[in-house]
């Protein structure tokens, strides 16, 4: 396991090292998360394998831009108002997937969970290498990890490379559900419910 600060270099590396199927720990505008690429055969299993939990849990997608998430997820009218008006930022949208993207992330084969976070790192690291298939670098039913140092002693040797950004002192994203006509909060987050309201009510 090697351990280096995020940068420009750190972009190149990374990107490689999730190019060759590697798992990389990433600082993100919440917690640490465990990143391996979103096209990555097995990659929910890899995920669960690491931090030591079962498979059918759906892992989400970062992405460094709403077109890039367009390339997995099918975006209805609500779904484009909320990325104009709260992405980049703590959100992360349960929409369908784009049909033919049959990638391993766990969960409904026809929905998909997308964010694009607002943390400069991760987002062109995303940009860069791809939609990345991320969740909490922490073991299952352990504390959330808020620094490098944490993540990596916590998941021990299942980690390729680890991208300290400093502390990440945020919750977790809100998860929001638009696959149904009626928005379902899956689970509450760092964005604030009243702004979520805000913008459905305009759209």
């Amino acid at each position: 396991m090697t351990t280096i600060p995020a940068g420009p270099a750190a972009i190149e590396e990374a990107a490689a090292v999730l190019s060759a199927d590697g798992l990389v720990v990433v600082p993100t505008d919440t917690v640490y998360g465990l990143a391996v690429r979103g096209p990555r055969a097995g990659a929910a299993e890899v995920l669960a394998a690491a931090k030591r939990r079962p498979a059918e849990q759906a892992v989400a997608l970062l992405v460094g831009s709403v077109e890039q998430a367009q390339e997995v997820a099918v975006f209805d009218e609500r779904a484009r108002a909320l990325t104009e008006a709260l992405w980049p930022g703590p959100l992360t949208l349960v929409v369908p997937r784009v049909s033919g993207r049959d990638w391993d992330l766990g969960g409904t084969p026809t929905t998909v969970g997308v964010r694009w976070p607002d943390r400069a790192f991760v987002a062109a690291l995303a940009r860069a290498a791809g939609p990345l298939a991320v969740t909490s670098a922490n073991p299952h039913g352990e504390e959330t990890a808020f620094t490098a140092e944490a993540a990596a002693s916590s998941l021990g040797g299942s980690v390729d490379l680890v991208i300290d950004g400093g502390r990440c002192g945020g919750a977790p994203s809100t998860v929001l559900d638009l696959v149904e006509a009626e928005a379902r909060v899956l689970r509450a987050g760092a964005m604030p419910s009243n702004r979520i309201s805000a913008v459905l009510s305009g759209a």
